[in-house]
């Protein structure tokens, strides 16, 4: 069967509002002839992975299927490191102290990696979290550290294809068998720079032109309504609680 197929299948014999079961996420998977699907809460994912085996699809449930929730902290000064990350921000801010304890913070804040240019003298820390620390810092947004005030977001890893140009997997494993413009929307490949409608036309959105929505814009702002649908659906998988 085919991933359409077996979704519509699945909506036809597993009763989800008897179930009382909502989804965070139903998609096929690119590279394979699968469906995705994931429950809002994580406390009905055996009830849903029952639920579907009893009508006799076959459910692969992969280790590490939740990916970690990672934040951002902008404008930090590039010499404090990985340890010293946690200690100014536990130090400096009285209202995280209000949210999570001690241990929790120590436990549960995990600085990974910085982006960020090598002439600059701040970088952007990226730090992998659990749930309750995530809202936490959300909640407070600005944290001080040193002499610096450092916004907080969601870090959102979300990839796009550069041969169909949708957001959710990489061109490593498209299954389309044409290419899309990034400029122009129109069926051929090549860099965006080298699109023969660059100095003539403006940029048109691929996916919003497929959903038949308003695609005056380029296919990668991040007002675009196709990415943020795909920045949602990152989220809920990421974290089905959110």
């Amino acid at each position: 069967m085919s991933p359409p197929s077996i979704k519509r299948s699945l909506g036809q014999q597993v009763n989800l509002a008897e179930l009382g079961i909502e989804l965070a996420a139903c998609r096929k998977l690119p590279a394979a002839k699968e469906v995705l699907v994931v429950p809002r809460k994580s406390g009905d994912r055996k009830k849903l992975e029952e639920a579907i085996r009893a009508k006799g699809f076959a459910v692969r449930a992969p280790k590490g299927m939740s990916r970690p929730l990672l934040v951002k902290i902008y404008r930090v000064d590039k010499e404090i490191g990985k340890d010293d990350l946690g200690k100014s921000i536990w130090n400096q801010n009285p209202e995280l102290r209000k949210l999570v304890t001690e241990g929790e913070w120590n436990e549960q804040f995990h600085p990974s990696f910085v982006k960020g240019r090598r002439e600059f003298d701040d970088v952007i820390w990226v730090a992998r979290v659990t749930e309750k620390v995530r809202e936490a810092l959300l909640k407070i947004r600005m944290l001080n550290i040193r002499f610096d005030r450092c916004r907080v977001e969601d870090y959102l890893d979300v990839s796009r294809c550069y041969k169909c140009q949708v957001w959710g997997h990489t061109t490593k494993v498209c299954t389309e068998q044409k290419e899309t413009c990034g400029h122009c929307a129109q069926e051929h490949g090549g860099k965006v720079e080298d699109c023969p409608r660059k100095s003539t036309a403006p940029p048109k959105c691929a996916n919003c032109a497929r959903a038949g929505l308003n695609s005056n814009h380029a296919v990668d702002t991040f007002k675009c309504p196709a990415y943020q649908k795909a920045v949602t659906r990152y989220m809920r998988v990421v974290n089905p609680n959110i």
